[in-house]
């Protein structure tokens, strides 16, 4: 054969490193597309890819008329798993379960991790919502088989929601968000189901529109209203008062929380609604130690699109410099559910604000199921104990037991109980003789207006 010279030999080789570095740099940027799409943990589409693809899909489903799905599911208390058995544990699961999924969705849905625990599959080309039921309800099932991880056998179930194209939202963004309201629906009445998005009843799209519209100017046009919920301390006399948001619209009339504060949270607008309570009840709390009431205790919830922003913090010491109020006056109240996302992280943000001075208070405790263990690491000085458990006990004393542990683990660890939803004697009197330090409800007025909490301060003042 032909001898090769060296410059041939030479050129052989740079053109295969110039070959082989091409091929280095595809692949690598082959990678970097797949890992900006993908969730690095299960190898699922993320969130921004899984949005991009319902897009597409969308239009193609305008396009042909058809029926398209989203179904939102979140593994139910996959917290626990990650507490108890450690984090490693958590991601094994977490893998399994986007593998079983995929594997049971086939080609009939994008599979994608949102996050979390949480994970959405969008259902194309569809003969109607009952075909998106059998497929979440299918779902549901593939998970109800125990999953072996490190020699634990596992059972998980989930909470799936979904919203349809077109019956229920025309765009990417809605869909996604009414397939997780259905999922938060099935949550609060008891997990492990599936369940189709419903609208507020009485409550249309057109209505929700015109509510978000006033709702932009109603600070502007100075429309909302504090009202205030007693605290009273076991010998009935007034240890507090909880702020509470009431809106007075000329066209919509009265609106109160429960109606307007959704709306905020889905589109923001609680941000500035949020800054704009915290510094008015400072205000008002400072204007009340002026006038000779006393030292007056507010407390102010706190949502938690407002408790994440980085500037929180600083928004708390603008609204108390900004009033004078004495910072002990000021109570924090911060949902147990949004504080246990991220412990760490909640202890930080708890920490800087009680080195302002401020109260904090953990509301809705109870319905969480793994803060019990958290509770020595976070900064608070206040535990609200949910309504639901004293609509159990309901004045009986055999579901007393778990509020007593409540109210003995809380003060063992220097902090003080507040019972939510008292509305009888029986339970008042339940209360006081287990120690429970505050109680509010209806035995003691839900919510008053500012003349009326006046009216009340005076007469605890002449006590």
């Amino acid at each position: 054969g032909r001898v090769f010279d060296t410059r041939e030999v030479e050129i052989a080789e740079m053109l295969a490193r110039s070959i082989g570095r091409a091929l280095l740099e595809a692949r690598m940027r082959d990678q970097l597309a797949f890992e900006a799409n993908h969730d690095r943990l299960t190898g699922l589409p993320n969130r921004s890819y899984q949005q991009d693809w319902l897009e597409r899909a969308l239009a193609r489903a305008r396009r042909d008329g058809e029926v398209l799905a989203v179904v939102f599911l979140d593994l139910d208390r996959f917290k626990q798993i990650n507490d108890t058995l450690g984090h490693d544990v958590g991601d094994q699961l977490l893998r399994k379960v986007g593998e079983r999924l995929k594997g049971m969705l086939g080609t009939s849905g994008h599979l994608a991790r949102m996050g979390g625990d949480e994970f959405t599959a969008v259902l194309p080309d569809l003969p109607g919502a009952e075909e998106a039921v059998s497929i979440a309800g299918r779902m549901l099932e593939a998970l109800r088989q125990p999953f072996e991880i490190e020699g634990y056998e596992l059972f998980i179930t989930a909470s799936l929601g979904i919203s349809v194209f077109p019956a229920d939202a025309q765009d990417a963004r809605t869909l996604l968000r009414n397939a997780d309201a259905a999922m938060y629906r099935v949550k609060s009445s008891g997990r492990n189901d599936v369940r189709l998005f419903t609208p507020e009843p009485g409550f249309s799209a057109l209505e929700a529109l015109a509510l978000e519209n006033h709702l932009r100017r109603a600070i502007e046009n100075g429309e909302f209203r504090l009202w205030f919920q007693p605290q009273m301390r076991p010998d009935r006399v007034l240890d507090g008062l909880e702020v509470l948001l009431v809106w007075d619209n000329p066209k919509l009339g009265r609106t109160f929380p429960s109606r307007f504060i959704p709306v905020a949270e889905e589109n923001g607008l609680i941000v500035p609604i949020g800054s704009w309570v915290l510094a008015e009840a400072c205000r008002q709390a400072a204007r009340w130690q002026r006038q000779g009431y006393g030292r007056v205790k507010v407390a102010v919830n706190v949502s938690a699109l407002q408790f994440a922003r980085p500037d929180f913090v600083a928004t708390v010491a603008e609204a108390l410099a900004g009033s004078g109020l004495d910072p002990r006056l000021l109570e924090l109240e911060l949902t147990e559910s949004y504080i246990m996302r991220d412990v760490e992280e909640s202890a930080r943000r708890m920490a800087q604000l009680r080195a302002l001075g401020v109260g904090i208070a953990i509301d809705d405790f109870g319905t969480g199921y793994s803060s019990l263990s958290y509770l020595h690491s976070l900064p608070a000085d206040t535990l609200k104990i949910d309504r639901s458990f004293l609509g159990e006990a309901g004045g009986s004393p055999e579901s007393l037991p778990l509020i007593q542990t409540i109210v003995t683990l809380a003060h063992n660890l220097g902090l003080a109980v507040v019972a939510e939803g008292v509305e009888t004697l029986e339970q008042f009197e339940l209360l006081r003789s287990i120690g429970c330090d505050r109680m509010q409800g209806h035995l003691f007025g839900e919510s008053v207006s500012l003349a009326e909490a006046e009216r009340l301060l005076a007469a605890g003042s002449r006590k």
